[in-house]
Order: C-alpha cells, then sequence, then structure tokens
C-alpha cells in the first residue's frame, strides 16, 4: 500500500518477481504487477489512476479496479475466478494465449458511464466465460455506454470463443480457427447479449474452411440497431429453441456456409431481415421470423434490390431491406411474416447453389422447394421466387410450379422469374381461397444489387426464355385477379 489508507492511495506500488507472484491486496495510484511467471491475485488490487499485470499467467480470485485504464497481458492465459471481478474508469484491455471468466464474474470498463473507454479481451486460442458472467462497458447492464469487443483464435493456431453475458454499444465477438491441422473456429452465445447500436458475431473457419466454424445461439441477443451473426465454415448456424434475437431499429442479418436452423419457439424480428444459407434454411415448428419495416409496393415488372453492399470496406453487413430467404432449400415449419397487418411488405425467395429443379407448391422433391405446406407459414404483400442470380449469373434453374394454394388473406401476389436460358413450367392447379385479391406474374426484372444508395447499371432480368402451361392459374369460381407473362 502506497499512503495512509488503501482506499485513497497516494503513490505508485510495482511489485515484481523472478519467479510466481501471489498477493493479498495491494492500493497504489499507479499499479504495476510483473513476472515471468504466474501471478496470483487473492486479495483486493486497486490503482486510483491505472492498473498493468504482465505475467506468463494471471489467476484472479479477488476484485481488481482501477480509476483509468486496466491493462493485462499474459504470455499463457488469464482465468477470472467465480465472483471476482475487473473494473476500470476506463478503458479494459486484457490479451492472452487464452481467457476464462468464472462464474458470476464481472469485466467493467467505463464504470462512471461517461463513455471513457470500452472493453477489448483479444485471445489467442480460446476465450471461454461462464453463462452467468457479465462483459459490460458501462454502469448499467441495461444502459451500457461504450463498446465491447471479444476475440477468439488470433494465434494462428484457431480457437473458440464462448460468451457469457455482454452488453455495450457495439458489440463485436469473432472467432477463427486455426491453420492445417489446428481447431477452433466455434461461436457459442451462452448468456444474454445486449448492443444497442448494434451487434456483431462471426465465426471463422480459417485456413480457406478447413475448420467448421459453426455458431450457436443459446441465449437472446437484442440491439436497437443492425444484428449480424454468422457461421463461415461448415459446422452451420443455429438458433436454439426459445431463444430471440430481436433489433428494434435496425435489420436483422443471419448468414451460414452451411445450414441455418432457427429452433422450435425461436423468434427472429428486426426492421428488415436476410436469412442466407448455403444447405437448408429451416424455420421450425412454432418459431417466427417477423419485419416490422415499411416498404413501398413493387410496379411490376420491377423488383428492387433488397440486399446491398456497402461501399466501405470495412463496413461487411450489406444493408438490407424487406424480408428475405436465400438458400440452396427451404423448410419452413414456423410463420416467417413481413410487416404489420396495417402494412405488409414483400418476401424474397432466392434459390443458391446450383439446384437442377426449382419446385414451387405440390409436397416436396429433389433440387430446391417451396412446398405446398411452407406456404402455409408465409405472409407478406408479394412473394417473389428467383431461381438463381438471374440474367448473366453463374447458376440458374427451370422453375416448376406444381399445386399450389395461395391465401388471399396472407398474400396477394405470386411473382416467379428465372434466366432467359431457363423455363417456367406450370404443371398443376394454383387455387386461390379468401375473398382478397391474388396476382401471378411470371417473368419481372429486378434492380441490381450494387453497392452505394442507389441503382447503376442495367437491371437483372428474371425473365424466362420459356413459359409452358399445362396446369390451370386459378379456376372459374376463383379466379386470379391478374395474370401477367
Amino acid at each position: 500500500m502506497a499512503g495512509p489508507s488503501a482506499s485513497a492511495p497516494t503513490d505508485f506500488v510495482t511489485v515484481s518477481a523472478g519467479g510466481n507472484l501471489t498477493l493479498g491486496a495491494v492500493s497504489g495510484t499507479d499499479v504495476t504487477l510483473t513476472t515471468p511467471g504466474d501471478a496470483t491475485l487473492n486479495g483486493n488490487v486497486l490503482g486510483s489512476t491505472s492498473v498493468t499485470i504482465d505475467p506468463n499467467n494471471i489467476f484472479v480470485n479477488a476484485n481488481v479496479t482501477s480509476g483509468g485504464f486496466l491493462d493485462l497481458t499474459a504470455v499463457d492465459a488469464i482465468n477470472l475466478g467465480t465472483g471476482a471481478s475487473l473494473t476500470a474508469a476506463g478503458r479494459v484491455d486484457a490479451t492472452a494465449g487464452s481467457i476464462s471468466l468464472g462464474a458470476a464474474s464481472v469485466v467493467r470498463s467505463d464504470s462512471a458511464g461517461k463513455g471513457a473507454g470500452g472493453v477489448d479481451l483479444a485471445a489467442g486460442g480460446n476465450f471461454t466465460a461462464d453463462k452467468t458472467s457479465l462483459v459490460v462497458a458501462g454502469t448499467d447492464p441495461s444502459a451500457p455506454s461504450d463498446t465491447v469487443t471479444i476475440s477468439a483464435g488470433n494465434g494462428g493456431a484457431g480457437g473458440n470463443l464462448t460468451a457469457g453475458q455482454v452488453s455495450g454499444t457495439l458489440v463485436s465477438l469473432t472467432t477463427t480457427g486455426g491453420s492445417g491441422e489446428g481447431g477452433g473456429g466455434d461461436l457459442l452465445i451462452g448468456g444474454a447479449v445486449l448492443g444497442t447500436q448494434g451487434v456483431t458475431a462471426y465465426s471463422n473457419p480459417g485456413d480457406s474452411g478447413a475448420q467448421p466454424g459453426k455458431t450457436e445461439v443459446a441465449a437472446n441477443v437484442t440491439s436497437g440497431g443492425t444484428i449480424d451473426i454468422r457461421a463461415e465454415g461448415s459446422g452451420g448456424l443455429t438458433l436454439d429453441a426459445g431463444v430471440a434475437v430481436t433489433s428494434s431499429g435496425g435489420e436483422v442479418y443471419l448468414a451460414s456456409n452451411h445450414d441455418l436452423t432457427v429452433g422450435s419457439e425461436a423468434q427472429v424480428s428486426g426492421i428488415a431481415f436476410a436469412g442466407v444459407a448455403q444447405g437448408v434454411l429451416q424455420v421450425a415448428s412454432g418459431a417466427s421470423i417477423v419485419t416490422t419495416g415499411t416498404a413501398p409496393a413493387p410496379t411490376w415488372p420491377t423488383a428492387p434490390a433488397t440486399i446491398v453492399a456497402s461501399t466501405n470496406e470495412g463496413v461487411r453487413t450489406p444493408t438490407v431491406t424487406e424480408l428475405n430467404l436465400a438458400a440452396g432449400t427451404l423448410d419452413i415449419q414456423g410463420d416467417v411474416t413481413a410487416g404489420s397487418s396495417e402494412a405488409r411488405e414483400d418476401i424474397f425467395i432466392q434459390a443458391l447453389g446450383a439446384p437442377a429443379l426449382v419446385t414451387v407448391g405440390g409436397t416436396g422433391g429433389t433440387g430446391f422447394q417451396l412446398t405446398n405446406s411452407d406456404f402455409t407459414h408465409l405472409t407478406g404483400r408479394n412473394i417473389l421466387v428467383m431461381a438463381g442470380d438471374g440474367e448473366g449469373g453463374a447458376h440458374n434453374a427451370d422453375i416448376q410450379l406444381a399445386d399450389l394454394t395461395l391465401d388471399s388473406s396472407k398474400a396477394s401476389g405470386l411473382w416467379l422469374g428465372t434466366s432467359s436460358d431457363h423455363a417456367i413450367d406450370v404443371v398443376g392447379q394454383t387455387t386461390v381461397t379468401g375473398t382478397g385479391p391474388m396476382a401471378v406474374r411470371l417473368g419481372f426484372v429486378r434492380t441490381p444489387a450494387s453497392a452505394g444508395s442507389g441503382p447503376s447499371g442495367p437491371l437483372v432480368g428474371f425473365i424466362p426464355g420459356q413459359i409452358d402451361i399445362s396446369g390451370a392459374l386459378g379456376a372459374p369460381s376463383a379466379p386470379l385477379s391478374d395474370v401477367s407473362l
């Protein structure tokens, strides 16, 4: 201790050792603890101006508090024990080979809530937090005042990231798998996450996809801005049963290089939504996806671009409008609703990969499927189905319109489109129920998804080279309000 009172130190304290360092209580203005061995903190540490700890391993079994910044650097590991805390009035920076946070432990920056500094926790290998731990920037976890960044797998060998409770203005959770035979790249959100301005959460397999790189959301994720959650390896992205992913003022973007599963009773809500899966996009029974924004109705034959890449190289999240489902195939057992009952939006559905056939209606089969059962869960203004990338795209397919029941109380139009080297074949009966209008549009064009705030270049054609009708569009007893070819 430097000074007459442990709560109000008057000078600095520096403790160093040639081997391991085990300490009880420490109090100083600027506290520095350094050793080439292990540092074990069994008593409370106070640095009224700053705290710097720089050993091989750090074991924190008490409370460490700084009136300024708090900087922890360990060659191997940082372990924050059960109920222990790291608190700073300014920023908290921690870097180590691995980082673990025990049950009920707390990492807090900007303790006065003045926007004085965020939390940056960087693990070269694994980052593992108990689901009851808390990482927060600010006084109140429900109203954070600065940013939180947590990363794992920064050391080349790869690592996994398991997050507990996290609260910040902008929250970033990223993990990278290892090269060669290295592991890691998995991300688990085990505690509730709040990012008042935005949340990004990426699992990256590393080494060009050599590792699974899966992402699991096992707790609620909430934001007033954009939520961007991805699985960039072969492990897929899963929202566990009952989880809520909610943006009150921005888009929700969920993307997987494999499957994307919205589990039973899970809820996804945002101003706009994009779900992108190179494999199967499944909305399980009881789950729901809802958008709350408003967008003007398209005028056939032109539909807008709804996923537009950013012009800023540092921004990966595209601008998303309306409700978008893009996948290798679909399995929709839960409700998908675009807009409110007073102001419906459109649902854009795109087949990814290279399916031999896109089938709309019917009971299922090979290729991309949007079955009659799937349709019963869709509610929107128009439902637009694109069999690939459109004219000039690498992947497009024929569309087969099989037996399909269209409920005019849930939608008012069905648009189907593919490129000019493919066909639309109407082979089944399209039946209309309800008393509202229902239009079918075969072929359309779309504003290009170019970067920037407005369209540029020619329109993208989803105009088939051929339309064959061996089935029926509507019936005399229940005709369509409009058919456009």
